[in-house]
């Protein structure tokens, strides 16, 4: 049975019995239903939560991959950065909508598009290329922590 059609509840009890260290770190989050929503959304089996869950649990993004450095270095990807930041400011929480809509304006500001776009804020957030839905984990990051990740990253 794919992970995705398991309720919430059961997946939290399969995740309790595979991997009982990681449910305990996600049962000391105020928004674990949220976070395990997010989680049984983005795995299709449950060997591979202890990579995505790492998004969950960590406090500071660190970059290691080659490839992940180098679209954090690109001028499009400065440009991208210091926009999001410029527009996160504006607002004084962070959800999924305000996550899209910034992303929207930085496209229609730049016209950069597609992976180019996302690809840059997808490495400040998680530190990788892959990652679970990026609004969700937006909005699961709140504004603090993704306005600390993205500054990391601004030359």
């Amino acid at each position: 049975m794919s992970l995705r059609h398991m309720s919430v509840e059961t997946f939290q009890a399969e995740l309790k019995l595979q991997y009982p260290d990681i449910a305990q770190q996600l049962a000391e989050r105020k928004d674990l239903m949220r976070v395990l929503t997010v989680l049984k959304e983005s795995v299709d089996e449950l060997k591979n939560v202890p990579d995505i869950c790492q998004y969950f649990l960590i406090d500071d993004v660190r970059l290691t991959d080659g490839e992940a450095i180098s679209v954090s270095l690109k001028e499009s990807s400065q440009k991208i950065y210091w926009a999001f930041l410029r527009y996160l400011y504006q607002y004084d929480k962070l959800n999924k909508e305000i996550f899209r809509g910034i992303m929207r304006k930085i496209q229609e500001e730049t016209g950069i598009l597609g992976k180019e776009l996302w690809n840059p804020v997808r490495v400040a957030m998680t530190g990788k290329l892959n990652s679970p839905d990026l609004a969700a984990l937006a909005e699961i990051m709140g504004k603090k922590k993704v306005g600390m990740v993205i500054r990391k990253l601004v030359d």
